[in-house]
């Protein structure tokens, strides 16, 4: 992993998340001071063209840190979007049997997410069929929104997985 600056580290993680997100100096810094304190990298005081800068070099204790990310389950929770969009950024430096595992996580939990969906769907439909229910059609509308995000994260996982599949038959 190359040493990179706070600023470029900002901009990197601000484009993994969904959607992108400015990062201000006041959380990325700190964020890295703790990193330096664990000993996952050190910071080291630059100047360029004047400016002073503080370049991040990531330590084999950092590198360890990172794969044990890497390969945690991820939450059920309201981060696990961006969590996996993090993962997925970052898929090429694990090993294909890590990214195998990566993606077929989340590809059982975007299962899970469509059958939840599905069984409200139903149980939205036999509520407005058996009354006057006015309020459910935009409801269902939205819901079948997120069947179809669902099914197409599903799809796409499953691509990936196909790829990695073939690129170690071709090796």
């Amino acid at each position: 992993m190359q040493d990179r600056t706070g600023y470029k580290l900002r901009e990197m993680l601000g484009s993994m998340l969904e959607p992108q997100r400015k990062i201000s100096n006041g959380v990325i810094y700190p964020v890295l001071h703790k990193m330096a304190v664990a000993g996952y990298i050190t910071l080291e005081e630059t100047a360029e063209s004047g400016r002073k800068q503080k370049l991040a070099h990531i330590l084999p204790a950092g590198e360890q840190r990172f794969n044990e990310l890497m390969t945690a389950p991820v939450p059920l929770d309201a981060k696990r979007e961006e969590t996996y969009r993090f993962k997925f950024h970052n898929l090429y430096r694990v090993k294909p049997v890590q990214q195998q595992a990566i993606l077929h996580a989340y590809r059982v939990a975007c299962q899970q997410d469509l059958e939840s969906s599905r069984a409200l769907d139903r149980h939205l439909q036999r509520l407005s069929e058996s009354a006057d229910r006015p309020d459910t059609d935009w409801i269902r509308r939205t819901i079948r929104l997120q069947m179809a995000v669902s099914q197409s994260k599903i799809d796409w996982a499953d691509q990936q997985l196909a790829a990695i599949n073939q690129d170690k038959e071709v090796n």
